[in-house]
């Protein structure tokens, strides 16, 4: 079952491995809402303004952070690595590095790259 384009592979897993609260359905419901609105967000623009879609997001994010608070808290890296800071969609920034720094292309550039933030 495929969320579509606009979210990650891991909000699919996450979605799959709520454990049933009540009952199977509503864990089933809520994903299919969610899944429905990534597939089209202009379709479902009133769940998104609804109370449903705030208690869709609450209960997920119980689920998620369970899920994160596992996760390391470092990532340890094999030198050399390059670290880039938020970018904030800056295109020029992102040409910039490309030309700077991985000029033959991240894949023949030695090394590890680490971008922080949004993008």
């Amino acid at each position: 079952n495929r969320i579509g384009r606009n979210a990650s592979i891991s909000t699919q897993a996450i979605l799959n491995s709520l454990p049933d609260e009540h009952q199977h359905s509503s864990k089933e419901n809520l994903i299919n809402r969610i899944q429905d609105m990534f597939r089209s967000p202009n379709e479902h623009v009133d769940y998104l303004k609804s109370e449903q879609f705030a208690k869709d997001l609450l209960k997920l994010n119980k689920k998620v952070k369970i899920i994160l608070e596992d996760e390391p808290r470092c990532v340890f890296l094999q030198s050399p690595a390059y670290v880039f800071g938020d970018i904030h969609g800056n295109l020029e920034d992102l040409h910039f590095f490309s030309d700077n720094v991985w000029n033959l292309g991240m894949a023949l550039t030695a090394g590890n790259f680490v971008f922080l933030g949004d993008y």
